[in-house]
C-alpha cells in the first residue's frame, strides 16, 4: 500500500490530482498558518481552552483561536489547538452531525485515498511521512477529525492502528514527557 505523503513534504503531488485542494495542509507542515513544533508563543492569537488532571495534562494545553479563519474544506475552523511540551502538534475539528462525519470521510478519501480502518469500530486513518489524518465517529450524530503531526500519536492514550503502523513503517516512537514508558520492553 502506497504511503501517502502530506503534513511537512510538500503536497504538490496530491494537489496536482486534485485541482481544489479539499483539505491542503501547510507545504511548511501545519495548519492555520501554525506549522508543526511552533511555539505557542507564536505571531497567532491563541486562547487557553482546556487544562485537564492527570499526567498527561502536565505536558499538554489546548488552545482556541478566537475569529479563526481556517477553513477545513466544507467543514469550518479547528475546535481546538493542541500544544504539547509548548509545541504545535495539531488540530481536532468536533464534527456535530452524521452528515458532517460522512463528509468528512468523502472528502478526505478524495483528497487523500483510501482510508485505513483504526483499531476502534466507525475510526479511519491517513498516514504520511510526517503527519497524519485521524477521523473517528463518537457516536450516531457526532465525531471527531484530527490533523497532526506524528507528535499527536503520543497523546493517544490506548494503542490504535495509526500508532502501530507509524512505528512499524516511519520508525515513530512514543516519547514520555510527562508519562510513564507507554512500552517498557521496546
Amino acid at each position: 500500500m502506497k504511503l501517502l505523503t502530506f503534513g511537512l513534504l510538500t503536497v504538490a503531488g496530491l494537489l496536482a490530482r486534485a485541482t481544489q485542494a479539499t483539505f491542503r495542509l501547510d507545504e511548511a507542515g501545519g495548519i492555520g498558518g501554525l506549522r508543526f513544533e511552533e511555539p505557542a508563543a507564536s505571531t497567532i492569537k491563541l486562547n487557553p481552552s482546556f487544562n485537564g488532571l492527570g499526567k498527561r495534562w502536565r505536558v499538554t494545553t489546548l488552545f482556541v483561536r478566537p475569529n479563526d479563519t481556517t477553513r477545513l474544506g466544507g467543514l469550518g475552523a479547528p475546535s481546538t489547538y493542541w500544544f504539547r511540551a509548548d509545541r504545535f502538534i495539531g488540530i481536532d475539528k468536533t464534527l456535530t452531525s452524521a452528515d458532517a462525519v460522512q463528509q468528512a470521510y468523502q472528502l478526505l478519501s478524495a483528497q487523500y485515498g483510501p482510508a485505513q480502518p483504526d483499531t476502534l469500530p466507525n475510526s479511519w486513518y491517513w498516514l504520511g511521512k510526517r503527519s497524519y489524518i485521524l477521523l473517528e465517529k463518537t457516536d450516531k450524530k457526532h465525531g471527531m477529525l484530527f490533523m497532526a503531526s506524528l507528535g499527536m500519536l503520543n497523546e493517544q492514550v490506548h494503542e490504535t492502528a495509526v500508532r502501530a503502523r507509524a512505528r512499524r513503517l516511519l520508525g515513530w516512537r512514543p516519547d514520555s514527557l510527562g508519562l510513564p514508558r507507554q512500552y517498557p520492553n521496546r
